[in-house]
């Protein structure tokens, strides 16, 4: 049984276009031609009204669109079930209207099963043919609306007409609960708590420096005794102690984090100053060879490549290539032709690095794809290395490993 899920967040990849979003399910998981993705990919765009809007990215779309079209993702694949997680969620009552009315068509339309997760009643109602109601893990009622309209249970009553639950939920717990007041018992903790005296807690202190507010600091006692003043005068005191710690945690976390940053920035500092101290004593073949190790090291590459770029022709001719422990598969090649690898010139001109995956190899010539394939390398970087005024030569970098966080590369 096939399900397809549209998350609350709609989950959209930002980097993807939604042509792209909603295809790519079917580019992983089948091997359907490009054209018949296409297709497919708009005819769904087309079930949700987002025909016309396939270019755009998520960051341009609003927030019903959001859900609009990770509810054309779900359908990508023709599933059996539709999975839609709070699909009303954030929005205003006309958009969350308008879903509304979208998911009782793809039901009644495409006679698909769909399991709608929604704490909106009057979605609920509208959509639904059966509803049940969770509450701590387990199910409270199932039934018809009418069913479920009629159900007498506390709990569900209170959903349904919206009683206030405990003021242990309420914005009052953050000034203080009243001494002596009995602190609500929930979930496993009531099977033990039961068992005792009734709980006693002194007015909340308020855990803050003159900064910031932390919280609260609760206390209880157990045995239904009841807080003398100096122990609340020192609960207050200790709740000072509590944020002034709390404070000096975070600034430590800060700091930490402003020295992993200018470690990384002083390592690529570094890098520029001997690459420029090489290039005052040492012909280019030998600044390139001494370079190229710095370059390893730093970025954690295999492979360092310097070639001559005719961007004319798209050719490309090795001047050196750093490789020590390479299998000598690459030796052989001294040129490849980019002139068909879609490589972006302009790019590269503007000193932005381009990084291509092991899935974009099939965009080389078979001349130099073949050999990296056979040495095992999974990604390549693009850069180009140039003056103010022209581009010198192109950088390639290659690695045998995908990794999770790559620094980010700006060339030297």
């Amino acid at each position: 049984m096939s399900v397809g899920v549209a998350f609350q967040s709609a989950a959209l990849f930002n980097s993807l276009s939604l042509e792209d979003n909603v295809a790519l399910t079917l580019r992983e998981h089948t091997a359907l031609a490009p054209s018949i993705i296409d297709l497919i990919v708009w005819m769904k765009l087309a079930v949700v009204g987002l025909a016309d809007f396939g270019k755009l990215h998520p960051q341009e779309l609003s927030g019903g669109m959001k859900k609009r079209a990770a509810v054309a993702r779900a359908l990508a694949m023709d599933p059996e079930i539709l999975v839609l997680d709070e699909p009303s969620a954030g929005l205003d009552p006309i958009v969350a209207a308008e879903l509304d009315e979208l998911i009782l068509f793809l039901k009644e339309t495409f006679q698909i099963s769909a399991l709608v997760v929604t704490h909106e009643l009057d979605s609920a109602f509208r959509i639904a043919d059966r509803i049940a109601m969770l509450f701590d893990g387990r199910l409270l009622a199932v039934g018809t609306k009418d069913e479920i309209r009629a159900n007498q249970h506390p709990r569900v009553r209170q959903f349904l007409d919206r009683v206030p639950g405990s003021p242990v939920h309420m914005p009052a717990l953050a000034s203080y609960l009243e001494r002596g007041a009995k602190l609500l018992r929930i979930g496993l903790v009531a099977q033990v708590l039961d068992q005792q005296k009734p709980m006693f807690v002194p007015d909340l202190p308020l855990v803050s420096t003159a900064q910031k507010r932390y919280g609260i600091l609760s206390t209880p006692k157990l045995q239904g005794q009841q807080f003398a003043p100096e122990d609340v005068e020192m609960l207050s005191a200790l709740a000072s102690h509590v944020a002034v710690a709390l404070e000096c945690a975070l600034a430590r976390d800060h700091a930490e984090r402003y020295q992993r940053e200018l470690a990384s920035e002083r390592d690529r500092l570094r890098l520029v100053l001997e690459v420029n101290n090489h290039v005052a004593k040492l012909d280019i073949d030998d600044v390139l060879r001494s370079a190229s190790a710095s370059i390893r090291s730093y970025f954690g590459c295999d492979s360092v490549t310097f070639w001559v770029l005719n961007e004319e022709t798209g050719q490309l001719q090795k001047m050196l290539q750093d490789f020590p422990d390479g299998k000598g598969q690459m030796t052989a090649v001294a040129s490849a032709d980019l002139s068909a690898a879609e490589l972006d010139f302009e790019k590269l001109r503007q000193r932005e690095a381009e990084i291509w995956s092991l899935e974009d190899f099939d965009r080389l010539p078979a001349a130099l794809r073949e050999p990296l394939k056979a040495e095992s390398i999974k990604s390549l970087a693009f850069a180009c290395l140039a003056t103010e005024n022209r581009p010198l030569d192109v950088l390639s970098m290659a690695s045998r490993k995908i990794s999770s966080s790559r620094r980010r590369f700006q060339p030297p």
